[in-house]
């Protein structure tokens, strides 16, 4: 069983309640394609695929395809973790005005209007 096979395994297997293992790391490119400075995956560590910390173009490649996965980014690991337990309440979608990227913490929804 390959890492992303079991990465997705796990994430189909989520609800919106709290998920028993949560991993937070820090992004490997501060955040230029992972969309924060620290992430939140609700899987643990052994799953999380390689490509999150392959090289440019494979990380790109992954936070592309998988912008709808639950993950939670923020500035802090406290910012990723809150986002990861939101999104997971909130039905596994992100942000309406930003889909919860670009190390999205709930600020755009407090300040919808800028």
């Amino acid at each position: 069983m390959t890492k992303e096979f079991a990465f997705h395994e796990a994430v189909k297997r989520l609800s919106s309640e709290e998920p028993w293992a949560i991993t937070i790391v820090p992004a490997r490119y501060n955040g230029i394609y992972e969309g924060g400075r620290w992430l939140a995956f609700p899987v643990v560590y052994d799953v999380i695929p390689d490509d999150v910390y392959g090289n440019d173009v494979r990380c790109m490649g992954w936070f592309s395809a998988h912008a709808n996965v639950p993950i939670g980014r923020g500035t802090t690991p406290n910012e990723a973790h809150d986002e990861l337990l939101r999104r997971l309440r909130d039905g596994l979608k992100g942000c309406d005005k930003c889909g919860g990227l670009n190390g999205h913490s709930g600020a755009c929804i407090e300040n919808a209007d800028t």
